[in-house]
């Protein structure tokens, strides 16, 4: 919070867990006369009317689609890497800390106007890190229940960070990071969604 570098007015918020997002969300929600969309163990009701993280399908969607008709996109912008488009430390590029929200848009925005869905930083998402077979065999909610605080418990990041330095984790589809949801980092924000 004290850090100059990643504390600017427009720069993403970062070093939020994942506990501190839903908690935002969910003051947000009051705050806005909304029902907030997380319960006291971290549960998320996604018919709820309030804010919350999106599902990791929803933040790929976004992404990579974000509207029925539209041609699927590797990257938000399209299916061509471009370093110039995403804030990022693939050469040429080379990002030393977070930049201010949309300062690649709109060239480096998805079709809907979606910035920073790649680069700036990793984003939390409601979901906990399952494979796809253990989620195909779960209940239907099972994936968006926080369900310890053991090392087991992991959550889903989308979109890559500041510091990344290869191209891949930038792709829409890029599902390689998780982490416990207490950890906090410069390379970790969120955004949220409402139903």
């Amino acid at each position: 919070w004290v850090d100059s570098n990643f504390n600017g007015p427009n720069q993403p918020v970062v070093g939020i867990s994942w506990y501190e997002a839903v908690a935002y969300c969910n003051w947000l929600s009051v705050k806005e006369g909304f029902i907030p969309a997380y319960d006291g163990s971290g549960h998320a009701n996604l018919n709820a009317s309030g804010y919350r993280l999106p599902t990791e399908v929803e933040w790929e969607y976004a992404a990579a689609k974000g509207a029925p008709g539209q041609t699927e996109r590797i990257y938000p912008w399209g299916n061509t890497w471009d370093s110039t488009k995403v804030i990022c430390c693939v050469s040429p590029a080379s990002a030393s800390k977070t930049a201010d929200v949309g300062s690649k848009s709109p060239e480096g925005d998805s079709p809907q106007g979606l910035s920073d869905m790649s680069g700036n930083v990793w984003q939390w998402c409601s979901d906990n890190a399952q494979d796809d077979g253990r989620v195909a065999g779960s209940p239907p909610l099972d994936r968006y229940f926080f369900q310890s605080d053991s090392s087991g418990s992991y959550f889903v990041l989308r979109g890559g960070s500041w510091c990344n330095n290869f191209m891949n984790g930038f792709r829409a589809s890029f599902r390689g990071y998780f982490s416990v949801p207490g950890v906090s980092h410069n390379v970790i924000g969120f955004r949220v969604v409402r139903r």
